[in-house]
């Protein structure tokens, strides 16, 4: 096994000299994969080397069961971290064993992992959810109409992806075609509660109530897209 891959003195090379038949994805990027796209992105492309390569792959560092979902969803559904237990003395192992029981939301998943193309609406889910925790985090941060200038309303990572990849895979797919005008109210509505002073505060409200349902919504559907396209995935070689 290849120990805290993606770090250090770890290396492609290292794949090709040595008889590696395992990767070990380093918990730095498997610790903030859920708030921070490019972790997530980096983890994305370590398992997708693994299905190349035919290698098994680890996740470290599997601290909350999201991240335990999100991995089996790539198709690394070998994991370690807190998660699953804490360190114990030897003699509490027998035990441990015979009590352990899997996360509901693990089992939902099991076997049910998107395809290589299909990592990229992984990777776009995380990249809108990412966007509206922003621009709320700046409006609730903001004073007057200037709070939320740095986060974008257009031209966002989701919307290149959904325009881009996504749309060159999934545009025959109706919960895909039903996410454009969604996002587009969505964004609307975004530039509307982050400018104060365009809304009287009963309007705000709903207004941010609106966004908020929208947002579920999109990303409801992006789930539903997900569950589809793992249904016809064959099997990971090595996972």
């Amino acid at each position: 096994a290849l120990d805290d891959f993606g770090t250090g003195y770890s290396s492609l090379t290292y794949l090709k000299q040595f008889s590696v038949d395992t990767l070990k994805i380093d918990r730095s990027f498997v610790k903030d994969m859920l708030d921070n796209s490019e972790d997530l992105a980096l983890v994305v492309a370590i398992v997708s080397l693994a299905k190349v390569f035919q290698l098994n792959v680890i996740a470290e560092g599997v601290e909350v069961h999201e991240q335990g979902v999100l991995l089996m969803r790539m198709g690394c559904d070998v994991a370690q971290g807190y998660a699953i237990a804490r360190p114990m003395p030897a003699a509490a192992i027998t035990a441990w064993v015979a009590g352990y029981r899997t996360s509901p939301k693990w089992s939902m998943w099991a076997g049910n992992f998107v395809d290589l193309p299909d990592l990229l609406l992984l990777v776009a889910q995380h990249d809108f959810s990412g966007w509206v925790r922003r621009l709320l985090l700046a409006i609730d941060n903001s004073e007057g109409d200037s709070g939320a200038d740095e986060v974008e309303f257009r031209e966002t990572r989701f919307q290149r992806w959904y325009y881009g990849p996504g749309k060159g895979r999934y545009s025959q797919q109706p919960t895909f075609q039903a996410i454009e005008p969604i996002y587009r109210e969505a964004c609307m509505l975004a530039e509307s509660i982050a400018c104060p002073s365009r809304l009287d505060e009963p309007q705000a409200i709903q207004a941010r109530e609106r966004f908020m349902q929208l947002e579920r919504t999109i990303f409801e559907k992006l789930e539903c897209l997900a569950l589809m396209s793992s249904i016809n995935s064959e099997p990971v070689i090595g996972a």
